[in-house]
């Protein structure tokens, strides 16, 4: 009975640290949400804010990165400009953690992908809005988001050049065909090459304005073909190779039938760890089923739109993104 007691204490703990990472995170997001206009104010501390938030995501990033690619991935409440930089501060993150061995260096990749579209504010509901492609005008004033970006910043009190490189960089393109001054390979900074990854990513997979996003699967597809051209090719490949082609947040059918949710990344790029919420037959699981995807009867046989599973997905966060992996034994 004393056993019992404790393993049930012990399960007991365990939700409530994984409820705690959850709502951790919906606390970030509400914190940069309350902050995310206050370069425009004078005497707002915005920077420090910034790098505070910029720290708080990569301890994080650190302890459940799963859950945080996960989340921000099915996210469709909050809006665009809220999602997007935190979503880009996740997995500058991930991809500078095994480049950048500078923990301080990579928290200032961070605050750049939180502040790197800050320059947008003035395109904000043309862009939102438009049913109609930009007029010459508008494309030009879009092209000189990354300096206005960076003067708002300096007037904000960043100084470092890493943070406002980043910035101001961050739509410049190896072969030269970005902006807004066409630099090429050599001349763009590391944190920038990082950005830009993340940034494209998440433009071709989120659902924005009246745009469909894309299946991650053909978002990572279209990255690779970029390599070497528009992005840095070491840094795509470490960025395909760690997300898989199934990242967090994605949902799959089985070649059972089962409907799954991917919840961690796995040992290979097309073998995620999924957990199955729904059976061949269309009714639900009681519980969550961890399937091996290594497994002939488990393999994955296509990607779902997630639509109708998001809800699914975010009423069992706490059991589905667990701190610890899911491990299958070889045999």
């Amino acid at each position: 009975m004393v056993v019992v007691g404790a393993r049930r204490r012990k399960k007991r703990s365990e939700d409530e640290v994984q409820e705690s990472d959850l709502q951790k995170l919906v606390n970030l997001k509400d914190e940069y949400r309350a902050i995310k206009d206050d370069f425009l104010k004078e005497d707002s501390d915005y920077s420090a804010k910034i790098l505070d938030i910029s720290s708080s995501l990569q301890v994080m990033c650190e302890q459940n990165p799963d859950l945080m690619l996960a989340y921000f991935q099915l996210n469709r409440e909050d809006d665009y400009e809220v999602i997007q930089p935190l979503y880009s501060g996740v997995i500058c993150e991930l991809i500078s953690s095994k480049k950048i061995t500078d923990r301080e260096e990579r928290k200032l990749v961070i605050a750049a992908a939180l502040t790197h579209d800050i320059g947008m504010h003035t395109l904000k509901d043309i862009i939102s809005n438009r049913d109609v492609p930009l007029t010459p005008d508008q494309l030009a004033d879009l092209k000189l988001h990354p300096l206005r970006a960076t003067k708002y910043l300096r007037s904000s009190g960043v100084k470092d050049e890493t943070w406002i490189k980043s910035v101001q960089q961050h739509h410049e393109r190896l072969d030269g065909s970005g902006y807004p001054h066409g630099l090429t390979d050599q001349d763009i900074s590391l944190g920038a090459k990082i950005i830009a990854i993340a940034d494209i990513f998440i433009a071709m997979t989120k659902p924005h304005a009246n745009r469909e996003g894309a299946i991650a699967k053909q978002a990572l597809t279209e990255l690779f073909s970029s390599r070497g051209e528009k992005v840095d090719n070491e840094l795509t490949q470490m960025f395909i190779r760690d997300m898989g082609l199934f990242p967090p947040g994605s949902v799959v059918k089985l070649i059972n039938g089962d409907i799954a949710l991917v919840t961690h990344r796995g040992k290979t790029a097309t073998q995620p760890i999924v957990q199955s919420i729904i059976g061949p037959r269309g009714a639900p699981f009681e519980k969550p089923i961890p399937r091996n995807t290594s497994h002939n009867a488990f393999t994955i046989k296509d990607l779902e739109a997630d639509e109708d599973y998001r809800k699914i997905a975010f009423d069992l966060a706490v059991t589905l993104w667990k701190n610890d992996k899911i491990h299958f034994s070889s045999s």
